[in-house]
């Protein structure tokens, strides 16, 4: 009996049909990964909305604690105050 040999076809990857798509899933991924902060029962919170909700919570406080640190800092560097990171 004759052994016959089977030959193993290897098709080429035709680039031009799979680049768009493999763009579109890495886009997708990055949407998905970075404008969405959680996921509660299947529904999305964007990071606008996380932001948005921050800002009216927190937001003049922290822009007040951000002036007065830009200050201190203004009147240190004047003065030839360093500050370590550290510190």
């Amino acid at each position: 009996m004759a052994k016959t040999k089977k030959k193993i076809v290897i098709k080429k990857i035709n680039w031009k049909k799979v680049a768009p798509a493999l763009v579109l899933v890495l886009v997708l991924g990055c949407y998905y990964q970075f404008c969405n902060v959680a996921t509660v029962n299947g529904r999305l919170i964007s990071r606008f909305k996380y932001v948005k909700s921050m800002e009216k919570q927190i937001g003049k406080q922290t822009l007040d604690q951000m002036v007065t640190e830009a200050l201190i800092l203004g009147e240190a560097q004047k003065k030839g105050i360093k500050i370590e990171d550290a510190d």
